[in-house]
């Protein structure tokens, strides 16, 4: 066989093989994602730094709008319609210095409940922060009224 028609045969069968990889029929289905939407955050809430983590999860309006105003100072109305939709505080409780921060990265769907992933952010060693108590905080209304379960990541930023 000749060189050119070694090379042929070569290409011929790379080309199947990816086109093979390319249409996988066994491929997942992709996890429905959860939409969510921030309703407040913040680095100290008005009622003083909170000393615990906290997650909580209201399933209605007064214990929300309870815990918005030991957070804000200034509660705007916020209305959440509790038989579809679920509202979430995310408290990381007292840290020594500025420079953290506590965010939902996303929301997905499994059936019965949904997990909602968490990022914790924490400054690196060489991160310039304020020297003060802070409570990092966010409140998220969530388009479901399933179960939530939550999912943490820590990520060390490097303030580079």
């Amino acid at each position: 066989m000749s060189t050119t028609l070694k090379y042929a045969a070569l290409v011929v069968l790379l080309i199947s093989c990816l086109t093979g990889c390319l249409s996988d029929t066994n491929a997942e289905t992709p996890i429905p994602t959860v939409p969510f939407s921030v309703i407040v955050s913040g680095d100290n809430p008005v009622s003083g730094v909170n000393k615990n983590r906290k997650l909580e999860v209201f399933r209605d309006q007064a214990s929300l709008n309870t815990r918005l105003a030991e957070y804000i100072q200034f509660v705007q109305e916020h209305t959440v319609d509790f038989s579809t939709k679920r509202a979430v505080l995310l408290d990381l409780g007292q840290r020594n210095t500025g420079g953290y921060s506590v965010a939902t990265s996303g929301i997905q769907e499994f059936g019965d409940h949904i997990v909602a992933s968490i990022t914790i952010t924490k400054p690196g060693s060489n991160c310039a922060v304020t020297q003060t108590l802070t409570s990092p905080f966010q409140f998220i209304e969530v388009q479901s009224s399933k179960e939530i379960l939550f999912v943490e990541q820590l990520v060390v930023s490097d303030c580079n």
